[in-house]
């Protein structure tokens, strides 16, 4: 499957297993030898839309979703179940969200302060982007996925209207290009 989703979860994987198991896995490695599986298909009445299922049997891995989404949701909770060090031999878990907007909602301003904020300025650095596309970025979508948030409000209740032309709108577009890969 040739897709952005599944690449960025391909690649979450190989880094952190390689991490955490102290040894080079490659994305390569991961396709190629079968070490992890990745199942797409509308067959399965347990999940939804962004569930998965995790199945491992003699030492194969097998993540199975409705969507790319899921599959990157799967691969983030058994990377979680790894960092905890749980027993995941032979685990057969099938996870799907209850509610299908899971969204942050920012009370941030274009000029970087927060409504109601009291821990500093705001992440979105506006007068950099679209050009500039900070690591951090890439973090918040990250950390967003792996607890299952799949959206965000930028701005807030009474942002400035400034945030509707076209100019900041291409601002927000790069923010939703970072973000789409994380499902």
């Amino acid at each position: 499957i040739n897709d952005e989703i599944i690449k960025n979860a391909e690649i979450i994987l190989s880094k952190n297993l390689s991490l955490m198991l102290n040894k080079k896995i490659g994305r390569e490695q991961i396709r190629k030898y079968g070490q992890v599986n990745f199942v797409i298909g509308n067959n399965n009445t347990e999940i939804n839309e962004e569930g998965y299922l995790i199945k491992i049997n003699n030492n194969e891995i097998t993540i199975e979703a409705k969507s790319t989404k899921g599959i990157l949701y799967g691969a983030l909770d058994l990377l979680q179940k790894i960092h905890r060090r749980e027993d995941i031999k032979n685990i057969s878990i099938a996870e799907s969200p209850k509610v299908k907007l899971r969204i942050l909602n920012h009370w941030d301003n274009i000029d970087r302060t927060v409504e109601r904020g009291y821990a500093g300025f705001s992440i979105w650095n506006w007068h950099e982007l679209p050009e500039n596309i900070e690591q951090r970025y890439e973090d918040y979508a990250l950390a967003n996925a792996s607890i299952g948030i799949n959206g965000t409000v930028l701005t807030n209740v009474n942002a400035n209207a400034i945030v509707l032309r076209d100019d900041y709108l291409d601002k927000a577009a790069a923010l939703a290009n970072v973000f789409r890969k994380y499902g």
